[in-house]
Order: C-alpha cells, then sequence, then structure tokens
C-alpha cells in the first residue's frame, strides 16, 4: 500500500489468502498518517467470529471495529452464496467524542 491517509482518518486494505473450511484468511495493513501497520484477519466458520491480529497496538480501536464490521458483512454476505471478496479497501474518517466515537 502507497501514499498516507488524509490527516485525521485511516484506510485499510485487505488480501484474501486463504480459505478453508475452518477460516478466512486476509493480509494487509492499516494506514493512519504516514504510519503503515501489517495485520492478519480470520473470520472463524461457521460463527463468522472476526479476529483481527496487528504488528502494532497503535491503531485506532475504531479502525479496527470498522475492519471487523466490514469482515462480518463479507461473512453474511456469503450466506447467501456472495464469493468471499479478492480484495477489500476502505477510508474512515477519524471519529471523535462528538460522533459517538
Amino acid at each position: 500500500m502507497t501514499g498516507s491517509s488524509p490527516d485525521g482518518g485511516g484506510r485499510f486494505l485487505l488480501r484474501l489468502v486463504k480459505t478453508t473450511d475452518q477460516e478466512i484468511e486476509y493480509q494487509g495493513a492499516f494506514e493512519i498518517g504516514t504510519s503503515k501497520i501489517d495485520c492478519t484477519c480470520r473470520v472463524l466458520l461457521p460463527a463468522g467470529t472476526v479476529e483481527v491480529s496487528r504488528a502494532d497496538g497503535s491503531v485506532p480501536e475504531w479502525l479496527v471495529d470498522q475492519t471487523r464490521a466490514t469482515l462480518r458483512a463479507a461473512f453474511r454476505a456469503s450466506g447467501s452464496g456472495a464469493p468471499w471478496p479478492r480484495r477489500i479497501h476502505r477510508y474512515r474518517e477519524a471519529r471523535t467524542r462528538g460522533d459517538g466515537g
């Protein structure tokens, strides 16, 4: 992933690397400002539990929550027969106290 996020927000880019009967695995990175933090995300099947492992604890929890929500949405869609996305790329504005974050 190249470039930097606009001030105050963050992005994540995930790439599908493994699908089995037990889990779906994505690898990628969070990008906050000029920082890039590698991550691995797993969706455990059949329950749809999402695990997010990151190399650095400096990723804001609101961005990790957005990642989990995006993967839960992909899990729900897969139940209707939709394929797992090969790539997921999202940008989110930073949450502040005034907007529920």
